[in-house]
């Protein structure tokens, strides 16, 4: 099911997941709307903002490269 046009929806759904998260509860950690977060990890959004990166990688520890796809 891997979709390499979708990499970083993916990745952002991996770690929610690792987390142990629901799309609410992630959501909220980063500060935007449950429906943008899922727009986000079904690949309807693939252009997150450098800011909402950044609260990314500081809720999940890892990388603003790896959560934008690179």
């Amino acid at each position: 099911m891997s979709d390499e046009s979708n990499v970083i929806g993916e990745r952002w759904t991996a770690q929610r997941s690792r987390l142990k998260n629901n799309q609410t509860e992630f959501a909220a950690l980063l500060g935007i709307s449950t429906s943008y977060l899922s727009l986000i990890e079904s690949g309807q959004r693939r252009n997150p903002s450098i800011t909402l990166l950044r609260r990314a990688a500081k809720v999940t520890k890892r990388s603003i490269k790896y959560l934008a796809g690179e």
